[in-house]
Parts: structure tokens; sequence; C-alpha cells
């Protein structure tokens, strides 16, 4: 076997989410990919969410939009169940 057939697929899921954050994610998801950050419960899951990758806040912090990471946690999850 040669290096470039033994690749390991790297970790989807490195920071584990609550219930109630992995919905906030699917809501960014369903909402295109980017969501106003209204209510306080959105800016902690957005927060909870910005530290395993799965968001980026914006500057002004009233926007979080879906990473690449974030998509991918939310495929992974959809396969598992």
């Amino acid at each position: 076997m040669d290096a470039t057939s033994q690749t390991k697929a790297l970790p989807v899921i490195t920071v584990p989410l609550s219930d109630l954050d992995r919905a906030f994610l699917r809501a960014v998801r369903i909402a295109g990919g980017c969501l106003s950050l209204v209510t306080l419960a959105h800016r902690q899951s957005a927060a909870a969410c910005c530290e395993g990758g799965y968001v980026r806040i914006s500057p002004d912090g009233k926007t979080v939009r879906l990473t690449g990471t974030g998509q991918a946690y939310l495929d992974r999850l959809m396969r598992a169940h």
C-alpha cells in the first residue's frame, strides 16, 4: 500500500453540542446558512457553535453563518440517525 491509500478521515464532531445548540445549528442551515441573532438564547447557542467552529459570528455580533465544518457536522448527524 502506498501513502495515498492510507488517508485517515478527520473527525467532524470535535466539540459535542447540546440538543438546543444542535437545533440552532439546524435552524441556521434551514435559513440558508445565515441567520440573524435576535434572542439571547440564539446568541448563547451561536457562541457554543462558534467554539466548535460550526458557525462564524459576524464582527457586529448580529448575524451568524454556517461553516463547512457545521455543514459536515449536520450531515454526519443525519447519517447517524
